[in-house]
């Protein structure tokens, strides 16, 4: 099963989980999602082919373990993505554009970390950082 390009444009959603049946995600699935919070890409998707976002909401992206290779294109000018978790199963990523106050959360061992630390990514590995993180999106959705 995949998830078509445009498949969530305009929806109103605020936490989205991908259900384990999907294997991938087309380009530009979740644009135009306004209220989009959190989203969790579970671990039966294997690529990410092309993920972009088009919003001003989105704050945490979940990459569940499963995952070797990603491509993110994300919205430069937008500094609400707070922190995109990438799974220790990664093996290839490429990042056209991020904001750079965007935290990319990985585990050292990560095959990847080497490359991200060196192009000067915000990599964060304490996972006390991201509890913190999570905590203050909570609060700001509590306040919405």
């Amino acid at each position: 099963n995949r998830i078509m390009s445009h498949a969530f444009s305009g929806s109103k959603i605020h936490n989205l989980q991908i259900p384990e049946s999907v294997t991938s995600i087309e380009n530009r699935a979740f644009d135009n999602m306004t209220n989009l919070q959190r989203l969790k890409i579970p671990s039966s998707v294997k690529a990410c082919a092309f993920i972009m976002f088009e919003n001003e909401s989105i704050k945490f992206i979940d990459f569940s373990n499963g995952i070797k290779e990603l491509v993110l294109s994300l919205p430069e000018d937008s500094n609400a993505l707070k922190v995109i978790r990438l799974p220790i199963t990664l093996d290839r990523i490429n990042i056209t554009t991020i904001h750079p106050d965007t935290k990319l959360l990985l585990p050292k061992e990560t095959n990847i970390f080497k490359e991200l630390k060196d192009n000067d990514y915000n990599i964060c590995c304490a996972v006390s950082e991201l509890n913190k993180m999570l905590a203050e999106i909570e609060n700001e959705n509590k306040e919405l």
